[in-house]
């Protein structure tokens, strides 16, 4: 057997160039968290424009920001390393430039601390110095290490690719066995047995030219299906061994989840079958971009912001912009909405629970809709409360920790603006998911959690998250709501039950498609040969609710059946 080099230009030629799904999960990532925009906040303010955003902007003549972060972030996930060097001087034009990881080495001193990349071009090798410039001083050779954790090296970053080599190296061994399959008239190779009554052998100027004959006329995907002319005495025995004895499309589809988990991207996003961790495709995407691309997007602005730093003054903070992610619309307007309607929180506070800063000014404890006291009494012109009584206008203060004051648990706690913001995520977030399974099954609930802490309060709100994703999750597995396979639908007529003509022909068009919408059998198992009209959510669950229709197969529609049936009945 042959195994992949474990050295970036190995992987890079093994896994980004030649394996389909390596180099599509490793653009996923960099592209991603390429298009995070930037930000710069100096002594918490966010500031407009800034030298730093400009040079991240635009880091050098030949590359755009988003080219050049995309390349960063390749680099990183298929070495573990990554290198920028900045050339300039003083207040100069300043450049960032890129150095590819297979052509630099780190230097150590005499104790073994890093002090120095060493980079070879061609005939030539330099040294650039691993430090931070400061403002006013020679800012070139100059150059920052980024490195992924490695267990066993202080001084470089251990790649993903490399902890899925195996996987990696079973996917391209498939690749070239289906290619090889595709040469061999796409069959199993056989035998030719040489059996003549009176016995004997082929003598060599048969052997060879019943070799070539075979070679020149039989083999290649051109020639596949051919029949084979045998002369007196020769006969044909097929191999038995095929890709099913060998479990082959399940090994290469084990091998290709082994990459994508490697990478961090869930399989689903890849279009590998056999994966349902996710309730949906967006779940799927806001999953990737939680746990994949905003880690490595925080980390490189945390290196990049003290590396750079100082050139402006130790005050500028960098960090990314992640309100502009597409991914993550759905939380951002949760979280808009609920704070939105938090009538105990004032304006300036909500503003900071959402990422922005207080617009100033006082803030009145009253409704626009409030009455005053009529003038000419003794407290004319003041707001008054739903009975009619008076109440003073007044500043709501903030908390000692300058976020909100909140209930938690068995007394009030003093939350910082990050608490506020997190807890509101992560409670809008679990509210959603239970909403979602209660409309399947009104029976079922949460959990309860106990906590006082605000820690414990977003611990728990993830927890029930967590736990209506699994039994959403376990009633799809028993066919209930939209499948794995339903990547088209069609919408259901209000108060209409039966389909007409034209709506059976779109569902057995999107049948014969994508299968059925659970299973993803493309053979719907009815005498008519028609795929069953199915409603999602189901009409007996749905609550009124408008429906889409979706194709499903006769043994699908028989196990939603019997599962509806329970849920009604509770069991």
């Amino acid at each position: 057997a042959r195994w992949t080099r474990r050295d970036y230009a190995g992987l890079a030629r093994a896994g980004f160039m030649r394996n389909p799904v390596a180099h599509r999960a490793v653009r996923m990532i960099a592209e991603a968290a390429a298009a995070m925009p930037w930000m710069a906040y100096e002594d918490g303010r966010d500031l407009d424009r800034h030298p730093l955003l400009d040079l991240l902007a635009r880091p050098n003549g030949g590359q755009a920001g988003q080219a050049f972060m995309e390349a960063l972030y390749g680099h990183l996930l298929i070495s573990g390393n990554a290198y920028a060097q900045l050339i300039g001087s003083g207040d100069a034009a300043r450049e960032l430039h890129l150095l590819r990881p297979d052509r630099v080495s780190v230097v150590t001193d005499a104790s073994g601390w890093p002090v120095a990349l060493a980079v070879q071009e061609k005939e030539r090798r330099r040294q650039v110095a691993l430090a931070a410039p400061t403002n006013g001083e020679a800012a070139q050779d100059c150059a920052l290490h980024l490195k992924l954790f490695h267990p066993l090296d202080e001084h470089y970053g251990f790649p993903p690719l490399d902890a899925a080599l195996m996987a990696l190296d079973t996917h391209n061994a498939a690749g070239r066995w289906n290619k090889a399959l595709l040469d061999n008239s796409a069959r199993p190779s056989g035998a030719l047995v040489y059996a003549p009554k009176e016995g004997g052998n082929l003598t060599d100027e048969q052997y060879e030219r019943l070799k070539s004959e075979l070679e020149d006329g039989y083999s290649g995907a051109t020639r596949a299906g051919r029949p084979l002319l045998l002369e007196g005495g020769l006969d044909w025995k097929a191999m038995s061994l095929s890709p099913k004895d060998m479990d082959f499309f399940e090994a290469r589809n084990g091998a290709a989840r082994d990459i994508a988990l490697a990478l961090g991207v869930p399989p689903m996003l890849l279009g590998i079958p056999g994966d349902n961790t996710y309730a949906n495709y967006q779940e799927a995407n806001r999953a990737f971009y939680r746990l994949t691309v905003l880690p490595l997007v925080s980390r490189t602005a945390r290196e990049l912001s003290a590396w750079l730093a100082p050139l402006y003054g130790d005050a500028v903070r960098l960090w990314f912009d992640a309100d502009q992610v597409e991914g993550l619309t759905g939380e951002r307007d949760a979280l808009w909405a609920r704070v939105g309607a938090a009538g105990f929180l004032t304006d300036d506070e909500k503003r900071e629970a959402v990422g922005y800063g207080a617009h100033g000014g006082i803030d009145r404890k009253y409704r626009p809709d409030q009455t005053r006291v009529p003038a000419g009494n003794p407290d004319g012109g003041q707001w008054t409360d739903e009975d009619g009584r008076v109440v003073p206008v007044q500043n709501r203060p903030r908390g000692p920790r300058g976020g909100g004051v909140r209930r938690v648990g068995s007394g009030w706690r003093d939350l910082t603006p990050e608490q506020e913001t997190r807890l509101e995520i992560s409670h809008s977030q679990m509210q959603a998911a239970v909403q979602r399974v209660q409309q399947l099954d009104a029976r079922w609930k949460p959990t309860p959690g106990l906590y006082e802490t605000v820690e414990g309060e977003i611990a728990a709100n993830e927890a029930a998250r967590a736990e209506a994703e699994d039994r959403l999750y376990e009633l799809q597995t028993q066919k209930i709501g939209p499948g794995p396979y339903g990547l088209e639908s069609q919408p259901v007529r209000p108060g209409v039950r039966r389909p007409n003509r034209s709506e059976i022909e779109e569902n057995n068009r999107i049948g014969r498609k994508f299968g059925c919408h659970h299973c993803g059998t493309t053979d719907p198992g009815t005498r008519s040969g028609n795929f069953i009209f199915d409603h999602e959510d189901p009409t007996a669950l749905s609550g009124g609710r408008p429906q889409r229709a979706y194709p499903h197969c006769l043994s699908c529609s028989l196990a939603q059946g019997g599962y509806v049936k329970h849920l009604l009945e509770g069991f």
